[in-house]
């Protein structure tokens, strides 16, 4: 990836301009450079080509060529509620909630603001191969409100997994081991280490059919890659989470299924929960395994 920047000197003028003189790129591959995400106007994205630059302003750009870009429909039913000054979306699998340094077109909460009218603010995050529920605010004066509930660990989430492995142990039990961070060729990688932070997540085991294993995973704690780390450390990966010495699959299943919170300021109680996108979840696994799903969720969540 390049990356490039310039304090501007000269006359105001438009910032595809200005642009042009950065990065030496054509006027077609400027718009899309803009369009995608990846041009900064001193600290923050820019997306109007026509915005007027003056004379001391840091303007830099991020991209890889060729510059590529693929929209990603909005769909309606990513909406699961909107009211109370609160959004409750489903992020589908494959979007990241963020953007990238060279894009943000295809994030999930770029997608949210760019086809939701009003402010939408962001409090927590989903792996890009997660799917599943998240909290947004709709008014900035619930934002200080949400936060204190995120900080104080009273908004709690439930997941649901599909784990990989031959480890006989408990159905249900409390992994309380410590995650750190490490440097390795793939890039950075989390791991269970007496130095890290502490950790808990609460895992129980839905049903089992072989190797594979259906899973509830609540966090305690909000590590990075908590479930998935505390998973392999069980000897149960995540199914398709190579990262973490899964065994390979299109992709790693994990759900976000439930979110619950307190009464907060000036913020209502809430409990949601969103089952498992059936058509991608148990395409070409055991139809044992989708018949367990839904018997569990009929027992637990269908009251």
């Amino acid at each position: 990836m390049k990356h490039v920047k310039m304090i501007y000197r000269g006359k105001a003028d438009r910032f595809d301009k200005v642009l042009s003189q950065v990065t030496g790129l054509r006027p077609d591959e400027i718009e899309l450079l803009v369009a995608m995400g990846g041009a900064y106007l001193g600290k923050y994205r820019c997306k109007d080509p026509a915005h007027i630059v003056h004379s001391g302003r840091e303007v830099s750009a991020w991209y890889q060529l060729p510059l590529t870009m693929e929209p990603v429909p909005f769909l309606k039913e990513w909406v699961v509620a909107d009211a109370d000054g609160l959004l409750i979306a489903a992020k589908p699998s494959g979007i990241p909630t963020q953007g990238r340094r060279d894009a943000d077109y295809m994030a999930f909460y770029e997608l949210l603001k760019q086809n939701l009218s009003g402010y939408i603010g962001l409090h927590h995050r989903l792996d890009q191969d997660t799917s599943g529920l998240m909290l947004f605010t709709r008014d900035r004066a619930l934002n200080a409100g949400v936060a204190a509930l995120f900080r104080d660990r009273k908004v709690h989430k439930a997941y649901l997994a599909l784990a990989y492995g031959s480890r006989a142990g408990s159905d249900e039990e409390v992994v309380d081991a410590p995650i750190g961070a490490e440097r390795t060729a793939g890039g950075t990688r989390y791991a269970v280490m007496s130095s890290g932070k502490k950790a808990v997540t609460r895992i129980k085991r839905i049903y089992s059919h072989d190797h594979l294993h259906l899973v509830e995973a609540q966090p305690l704690t909000g590590r990075t890659h908590q479930i998935r780390v505390h998973l392999a450390h069980l000897g149960l990966p995540l199914l398709g989470d190579r990262f973490y010495n899964g065994p390979a699959h299109d992709r790693f299943y994990l759900h976000c299924y439930r979110l619950q919170w307190p009464e907060g300021k000036l913020l209502p109680a809430g409990d949601r929960r969103l089952g498992v996108p059936r058509e991608t979840w148990f395409n070409g696994l055991p139809t044992e395994l989708q018949a367990a799903y839904d018997e569990w969720w009929r027992q637990t969540c269908s009251s």
